[in-house]
């Protein structure tokens, strides 16, 4: 099943003009990117999630609050069809492939408050929502919720959810991934080799495969190459190899964040019409597309790729704190304020909310991807190589992006050190 364009368009941040904005999942990606890591630099974030647990509780607000969601979201005219739509176009699997990709929302509301029949109508139909009553003062209301998290994340996730009996309601949006390569890497061909984090070095197993007719891509503007490698699904894993030292300008930068992972095969130019710049006139080139991007093209060819990846793991937590400063300062601000929230859409009575956080797990092997992640809320480097083969070796910090079929950024991670 195929979402809106629409939808797409929004989610894929081309809701505006052409390299002018990066829409809220790239810039919450790029926040996230930026702001939160583990012990070795690592992060692994899904900014899907988050939009999908935000655009469930817009179903809910009025006045300024709703327009602040609207507008971060870009969410306006969206109808519940078209949310629904996107539900189930992650969901859908195709038949005869082992992947498996799905999202599960759920509304935990408190015993003690009455919600509107047309809010509880509206996002079951809209996002095939959940709806459940909990007693939030019952010592046991934290590990239902953690248990429902664990179910629908196959046990990837086991979240510690602690409830105080303060809530009213609480939102929770979980994304799993278990996608499988369209041609497995050997374990056989597993290796040590040195990976070159930015905290030093260290040997970790590499797995090696000859990655027949992919897409590669080049972007000399900011310095980066990407190869996408496929799942069995027509998903994939797009690996973007930044120069070495320039990692940190692409994480800090949504539009190039955007145009880093969202450019697809049809949007570039074949390396054979490229045009060679040197000296100052390749250097005016890139100063002038750091100001206009689109006027910079990226070059791509079909190729073989000798690709050689190193096997990683990530847990990421993203506490209520960090979560909500990432949201006030993309334009969401009344919606965490008591005094100027308004959730009269969900039931009578003040209701703001109080929290939001998210927590995401992914490990990348021979046998593919596994993601997974709930989001809560409570009221100068080697030169380009072209032709028929290349070589492709992920030895220094990179990003990725596990990409759905419909090639939304369902996880977004850096990884610096391993």
């Amino acid at each position: 099943m195929e979402a809106d364009t629409a939808l797409f368009d929004v989610l894929k941040g081309l809701d505006g003009e052409p390299g002018e904005r990066a829409g809220f999942v790239y810039h919450s990606a790029s926040e996230m990117l930026a702001t939160v890591a583990d012990g070795r630099g690592n992060v692994n974030v899904s900014p899907i999630s988050l939009w999908l647990a935000l655009a469930l509780v817009a179903q809910g607000s009025q006045g300024r609050t709703l327009e602040q969601l609207t507008d971060t979201l870009g969410i306006h005219g969206l109808s519940e069809n078209q949310y629904r739509t996107l539900v189930e176009s992650i969901n859908q699997r195709p038949p005869g492939v082992k992947s498996v990709m799905s999202v599960h929302d759920s509304v935990w509301i408190s015993a003690t408050l009455t919600p509107h029949i047309s809010f509880i109508d509206e996002v079951r139909h809209a996002f095939a929502a959940e709806v459940n009553s909990i007693d939030f003062s019952d010592p046991n209301a934290g590990k239902s919720i953690s248990f429902w998290i664990s179910k629908h994340t196959r046990g990837l996730l086991q979240p510690a959810i602690e409830c105080n009996g303060t809530e009213l309601l609480s939102i929770i949006s979980t994304v799993f991934a278990d996608s499988r390569w369209k041609d497995p890497f050997e374990i056989n061909d597993t290796t040590p080799a040195v990976f070159h984090g930015d905290q030093g070095d260290a040997t970790v197993p590499f797995m090696h495969q000859r990655c027949e007719d992919v897409p590669y891509l080049c972007d000399e503007t900011f310095g980066w190459e990407r190869v996408d490698i496929p799942f069995d699904d027509d998903s994939e894993l797009r690996i973007v190899l930044p120069d070495p030292g320039t990692l940190e300008t692409l994480v800090h930068d949504p539009i190039a964040l955007r145009r880093a992972f969202s450019t697809e095969l049809a949007e570039t130019i074949p390396q054979e019409d490229k045009q060679e710049l040197t000296g100052m006139d390749r250097l005016k080139a890139k100063l002038a597309a750091r100001k206009n991007p689109a006027s910079m093209p990226i070059y791509a060819n079909i190729v073989t790729a000798k690709v050689a990846l190193p096997r990683f793991e990530i847990d990421s937590a993203i506490n209520a704190r960090t979560l909500v400063s990432i949201l006030r300062s993309l334009g969401i601000t009344d919606a965490f304020d008591p005094t100027h929230a308004d959730f009269s859409g969900i039931c009578e009575g003040a209701l703001a909310i109080s929290g939001i956080m998210q927590g995401t797990h992914i490990e990348v092997n021979e046998h593919g991807a596994r993601a997974a992640v709930y989001t809560g809320i409570a009221v100068a480097g080697a030169a380009p190589q072209w032709g028929p083969e290349i070589t492709f070796t992920v030895d220094r910090p990179f990003m990725y992006a596990l990409m759905t079929r419909d090639r939304l950024p369902l996880f977004v991670g850096a990884v610096r050190n391993l």
